[in-house]
């Protein structure tokens, strides 16, 4: 997520119009329990809501149209005086694999990803039937793009293709497609994943799959890939198509990511104040629902906006707030990138300043072993240097990382060079670059 470039943009649920209504049945189970629970303890809302939150965010739990972050379960579970796995229903016995699986979709409501991998990993397969199988990979590969990990998730997730298919099951087949297709947009497969979301929505369409909720986060999808293909009005089609569904399904984290997509549309159109009128919702609807993880990447896309207006206070500010919020979250996939963020931002103004962050970006990318944040922050760092000899050196090293390791970012590579080269007085050599850079 170098400074501006990758924005996150995510999703979830609620109330359905008739006709396409498939409630989440996980949610009105735990909003009933939840109920019967206050009202044996003679709790009112309110009561329940002890200031932290809103006996309205109390109303909603128990009418199954939000679910509960991990830090408003335990909360709950206090004003109760019982454990979270009683307030979900009960501690999982090895035989109630379905308990186990909606554990497991509670943690991943919460983020809590690598909790939820863990209780994935303790069902055994023998106790499933086929669809609680791949209920289960599902689950599995969604815990797996939390974590930005989309080629541990590919091979999961396949799997779970491959057995909705030989169910004949068209619903998993498409839930299932929807999440390969984010999978393909994480690896930058951005066609590949257009067709994926494109075959969702055809299901959809000719009535196979009867679900205002997929529907809604397919096409949010669509406008994230179009808008990474530099489609903008496509993009903005589909996130106005989404928009437009927004008060039929009330899934705020999904809600949010279009806002976002919006925020990053109107950035390359270069209506920055739009842009940043978009990216507050957006941050505002994270807030609001606890999403620790994703916070960082959309104050990193806000700071963004901030210094493209000249506001680089309010820009550094938001970036060390987002990097604080990285580490004690440990987040390791945004930290390497809200550090770059911060680097890019003083590029300009402080040059020692932002080559010391640009350090410090990259040994945050070398520990969590993410290859592309390495490559972004030794680009960087090869276009602060002034001496043609060791910048050349410094690109040609990048350029052979990309090779190596991460190759669809090869022609960036190449066309960051040829800027530099540009920028240096080497109009020749930057053309010669550039039109290598045409052929990848």
């Amino acid at each position: 997520m170098p400074y501006g470039a990758q924005w996150s943009v995510r999703c979830r649920r609620a109330r359905v119009p008739s006709g396409l209504r498939r409630a989440s049945t996980a949610a009105n189970n735990f909003g009933a329990r939840l109920r019967v629970l206050r009202r044996a303890k003679g709790l009112r809302q309110q009561d329940l809501a002890g200031g932290e939150y809103s006996a309205a965010y109390i109303s909603m739990l128990e009418s199954g149209r939000t679910r509960a972050s991990m830090k408003a379960l335990e909360h709950i579970s206090r004003k109760l005086g019982i454990g979270v796995a009683e307030l979900l229903g009960g501690v999982p016995q090895p035989n109630q694999a379905e308990a186990r699986l909606e554990v497991a979709r509670t943690l991943l409501a919460a983020e809590e990803s690598e909790r939820a991998l863990q209780v994935l990993a303790e069902v055994r397969d023998k106790e499933l039937t086929p669809r609680q199988h791949v209920a289960r990979l599902r689950l599995e590969g969604r815990a797996h793009l939390q974590l930005r990990n989309a080629k541990a998730a590919m091979p999961v997730l396949q799997r779970a293709l491959l057995l909705a298919q030989q169910l004949n099951d068209n619903v998993e087949v498409a839930h299932v497609r929807n999440q390969i297709g984010l999978c393909c947009y994480y690896n930058a497969a951005h066609r590949e994943a257009v067709q994926h979301h494109l075959a969702c929505l055809e299901a959809i369409h000719r009535g196979e799959v009867r679900d205002a909720v997929l529907e809604f986060r397919v096409l949010s999808n669509l406008g994230n890939e179009h808008g990474a293909l530099g489609e903008l009005p496509a993009a903005i089609g589909y996130y106005e198509r989404a928009l437009a569904m927004a008060n039929d399904v009330v899934d705020h984290e999904r809600l949010a990511g279009i806002h976002a997509g919006l925020a990053f549309a109107y950035t390359k159109q270069e209506d920055y104040e739009g842009a940043i009128t978009h990216a507050r919702t957006s941050f505002e609807l994270y807030e609001q629902i606890g999403a620790k993880k994703t916070l960082p990447e959309i104050m990193n896309n806000l700071a963004y906006l901030y210094g493209k207006v000249g506001n680089r206070t309010r820009a550094d500010a938001l970036l060390v707030q987002a990097i604080d919020g990285a580490r004690t979250n440990r987040n390791l996939y945004a930290l390497p990138h809200l550090i770059l963020s911060r680097a890019e931002l003083h590029k300009t103004t402080d040059p020692e300043q932002a080559r010391r962050f640009g350090r410090e970006a990259l040994a945050a990318a070398e520990a969590a072993e993410q290859r592309e944040a390495i490559l972004s922050v030794r680009l960087f760092l090869a276009g602060l240097e002034t001496d043609p000899t060791t910048a050349r050196v410094a690109f040609d090293q990048c350029l052979s990382l990309a090779r190596l390791s991460v190759p669809e970012r090869e022609r960036r590579v190449l066309e960051a060079h040829a800027d530099w080269e540009q920028a240096h007085g080497d109009v020749r050599r930057a053309a010669k670059l550039l039109k290598e850079a045409l052929h990848k």
